[in-house]
């Protein structure tokens, strides 16, 4: 049933792309979420969006329809990833602050990639190391997030960072910089 919704979810987002986005699949262990962490956590949901747009969005910005919930967020080398629902989002950040209203005319003249569903992100890091991965679903491993000014970036919530004593799978390029 999870996984029904999910695959409705990810055709609304390719709608509201104005159809100009084409959603790929994602790898089977990231579709089922197969990763490997020591312990579970929780997390929060809350928040606003700001007002309107009238340029493209950027690397780091996380951004939305008017009139629609669903929130995208402009990745590494402005892959355009989007967020299934709040928990999805909500794994990343504890507010909706700092997300930009864009009007479809300027979206649909924007987007003309792939998005991308962020399934289930988090972010951890492994005991006594102070580097920080995210959970990249499309590829299906944890990327190294290369250094904090990328974290600030991205506006990630630290409260978000989980701890483990073992963080798998991670990938050994494709860092999120």
């Amino acid at each position: 049933m999870r996984f029904m919704r999910r695959a409705a979810l990810a055709l609304t987002g390719a709608v509201l792309a104005g159809g100009l986005a084409i959603v790929t699949s994602v790898p089977a262990s990231a579709a089922t979420g197969q990763r490997t962490t020591a312990a579970t956590s929780s997390s929060t949901r809350a928040g606003t969006a700001s007002p309107a747009a009238t340029s493209c969005p950027t690397e780091g910005q996380r951004f939305k329809y008017p009139d629609y919930a669903t929130v995208y967020l402009v990745g590494p080398n402005h892959v355009v990833y989007y967020f299934p629902d709040a928990s999805d989002y909500s794994g990343l950040w504890s507010s909706y602050s700092g997300i930009v209203t864009y009007s479809a005319s300027v979206l649909n003249s924007c987007l003309t990639g792939q998005v991308h569903p962020m399934y289930a992100p988090d972010l951890v890091k492994v005991t006594g190391n102070p580097a920080v991965y995210i959970w990249d679903s499309y590829f299906g491993y944890y990327r190294w997030i290369t250094s904090q000014s990328v974290f600030d970036k991205y506006g990630f919530s630290s409260s978000k960072i989980k701890t483990y004593d073992l963080v798998y799978p991670v990938g050994t390029s494709n860092y999120w910089d």
